[in-house]
């Protein structure tokens, strides 16, 4: 019974989920009515610590019976198949949607798992991490807090529909695939859609002032839409001139001046966009080929690579696709920065 099989895990899961799975967990159970949002509000509102968090949650639905908690597992599975693993609550070996890659030596990256289609990443095993840190740590970003109180946040603005330019067909699935990432890597992800340049000043604003950047080590800021020379297309643009986000003002929101509790820490900017005089390819169904490529880099890199390392990763994977070719603009970090993925 399922229910069982929760009472039986109750004290690894609390030991070992992240808060990002937690929200995420919160938001799937609402949304299929295993949680109303009183009790959401419950764990989210009077627990604090992440281990109270979990705790109420899996009590929370645990209690309500065997079909309460088969919804929960299979929401696991899908959000941290790697956790759901570690628990004993994976599918079985070889079903359909699941694969394994077994590491071949004891500093092999951990496996690598496929959930219904959405890869998910490759977790830096311990005595990767230790090489790692014993020949690089002096250079390397330090991760401040460890992962239970640790509250990374990111940032992702898709623009899909515009009144005036062509809808982008197909970024549904980057936006989907890159929270899947994202999540992954420890990150509650902000999502906002179909934006005016004006709207998302002020939503760059309010991210910046959120509480949790003092206790997090870094932070990802996702921007996708329309673009032209000077920026990203707001979804009232006509032209080159109206309704234009400029780079330059993303870049400002997220200085050190305007952005203190992320003073010294890795802000990493990401843009999908066309660039006037550069094409960005996208698939009506896969979505564009430059998320694609990333989230293939970084799922299968993370867990050894630097950021800069993953990005020549990512430029190298077009080397059959020239008409596209991922560039990398104002870089300001003075050491490596490592995600550690697990850790």
């Amino acid at each position: 019974m399922a229910d069982k099989l929760l009472l039986n895990v109750r004290k690894e899961f609390v030991e070992r989920v992240s808060k990002a799975v937690i929200s995420g967990l919160l938001d799937e159970l609402l949304a299929q009515g295993v949680l109303s949002l009183e009790e959401v509000d419950e764990v989210n509102d009077r627990h604090t610590v992440r281990t109270d968090k979990a705790r109420c949650l899996i009590d929370g639905v645990r209690l309500k019976g065997c079909r309460a908690s088969q919804i929960f597992i299979d929401s696991l599975r899908n959000r941290d198949g790697i956790l759901a693993e570690q628990l004993g609550l994976a599918a079985e070996l070889g079903s359909a949607g699941m694969q394994l890659v077994s590491p071949n030596t004891e500093t092999s990256p951990g496996p690598l798992v496929d959930i219904q289609g959405e890869q998910w990443i490759r977790q830096c095993s311990v005595s990767e991490y230790q090489h790692i840190m014993d020949t690089e740590g002096n250079q390397i970003y330090p991760i401040h807090l460890p992962r239970e109180t640790r509250t990374r946040r990111a940032l992702l603005i898709c623009n899909i529909k515009f009144e005036h330019l062509k809808q982008r067909d197909g970024a549904e699935v980057d936006v989907e695939g890159m929270t899947k990432l994202l999540e992954g890597l420890g990150y509650v992800v902000d999502i906002h859609c179909n934006l005016t340049s004006q709207e998302m000043v002020k939503v760059m604003k309010d991210f910046v002032d959120l509480r949790e950047h003092r206790t997090s080590d870094s932070t990802f800021l996702v921007f996708m839409s329309h673009g032209v020379r000077a920026g990203l297309c707001g979804t009232k643009s006509r032209n080159e001139t109206t309704d234009i986000l400029s780079l330059d003002t993303i870049y400002e929101k997220f200085n050190n001046k305007h952005c203190q509790a992320l003073l010294g820490k890795p802000k990493v900017v990401i843009i999908q966009a066309c660039r006037g005089d550069t094409l960005s390819w996208r698939h009506p169904e896969k979505g564009s080929i430059f998320i694609q490529n990333l989230i293939q880099q970084f799922r299968n890199h993370a867990c050894d690579s630097d950021l800069q390392e993953i990005f020549r990763k990512i430029q190298n994977s077009f080397g059959n696709f020239p008409r596209q070719l991922p560039s990398q603009e104002r870089t300001t970090m003075l050491r490596k920065f490592y995600l550690f993925p697990g850790h």
